[in-house]
């Protein structure tokens, strides 16, 4: 009896050790499936992080090349011009124009590669809207090529004017301390803005513009002081508003300037038949000073802008950086599908 019993207890021991050592077993297998799994996912953070780094550092030092470049090359109408030789002295004048039989690296938004998996562009600022010079036509005309009413033109101006202005008078249908302090607005600074994005800061602003008109209009917005008119490096929506929209007359225009440079009235009235209430002096040969370069990876919705001021405006050093934010573009990917990539014609991109 105490023999068969012993036995019995012997079977029940084994089998409790048993069942616990699957258990054990049942439970390193999850915890190395756990382990395993987190190590992945360790590796994978890792190496995304490294991207990033990897994508920052080449979308930096394709920045500093850039601003190098243009710190270091002489201009045509629309671009710089990338020269093998830099001439020291010339025999053709101080004022002459390197003409475009060279290699070139243009300034009117042309897509560039550049280093790593680095797309850039550059726009003349001289070329785009003028917030802070408001009443300038062409930021006029921008404003009504969105679809503003003329009452909500002269609003927007009105509060961009006690914005920007040193005085707290109030203007008409404008915004001083008291507006902005009742509805618990930062405070205007009552100085010039220093980019397009603090433009939401108005009073009013969503009334005023809504999410489409803003994200239309932000790209050829420039807080730079008018400097006149640039049709060599012009975004061709601006040129479209402009024109009035009219595609055949923007597309006459378009090819004009890639056979020669536009420099007078005249050559624009001949190819657009039409009329402008410009003064000769308002048409700019050069780009100008001001720089916008803009950075980004294929395929992402996020846009690196940073501002620079060459020479002789950036009067301390040959070049200064006035201002970088980072903007999403919710359509990016649908216009990427379209857009064709330029090589840099350098050896340092």
């Amino acid at each position: 009896m105490n023999r068969h019993f012993g036995k019995q207890m012997f079977f029940l021991e084994s089998g409790f050790v048993l069942v616990a050592t699957l258990w054990v077993l049942a439970g390193l297998s999850l915890l190395a499936a756990y382990i395993d799994g987190l190590t992945d996912k360790n590796v994978q953070n890792a190496m995304y992080e490294k991207q990033k780094i990897v994508f920052e550092l080449d979308r930096l030092s394709t920045e500093a090349t850039i601003v190098y470049l243009f710190a270091t090359s002489r201009m045509n109408d629309r671009a710089i011009v990338l020269e093998e030789q830099q001439y020291f002295v010339r025999d053709d004048g101080d004022d002459a124009v390197p003409g475009r039989n060279l290699d070139e690296l243009r300034a009117d938004d042309t897509i560039y590669a550049g280093l790593g998996e680095v797309l850039f562009s550059v726009q003349d600022e001289g070329a785009l809207a003028p917030v802070n010079s408001y009443r300038f036509p062409l930021f006029t005309q921008m404003l009504k090529s969105i679809g503003l009413t003329a009452s909500n033109q002269a609003l927007v101006k009105a509060r961009i004017e006690d914005y920007v202005d040193k005085d707290q008078a109030l203007s008409l249908n404008g915004g001083e301390y008291f507006e902005y302090d009742r509805k618990k607005l930062p405070l205007p600074p009552n100085g010039l803005m220093k980019t397009p994005v603090e433009l939401r800061k108005l009073l009013g602003f969503e009334s005023l513009l809504n999410d489409e008109q803003w994200t239309t209009i932000r790209p050829f917005l420039s807080m730079r002081q008018a400097v006149g008119y640039n049709f060599n490096v012009m975004p061709k929506q601006m040129l479209s508003g402009l024109l009035g929209g009219d595609a055949a007359v923007i597309e006459s225009l378009l090819t004009l300037r890639d056979k020669e440079s536009i420099s007078t009235l005249q050559q624009i009235e001949a190819a657009t038949g039409k009329v402008f209430n410009l003064e000769p002096e308002e048409i700019r040969k050069l780009p100008s000073s001001s720089m916008r370069i803009t950075t980004w990876r294929k395929n992402s919705r996020t846009r690196h802008l940073t501002g620079v001021e060459f020479t002789p405006n950036a009067d301390q050093s040959p070049w200064r950086r006035d201002y970088y934010y980072s903007q999403q573009q919710d359509n990016v990917l649908d216009e990427q599908a379209s857009q064709v990539v330029q090589k840099v014609p350098t050896a340092l991109l």
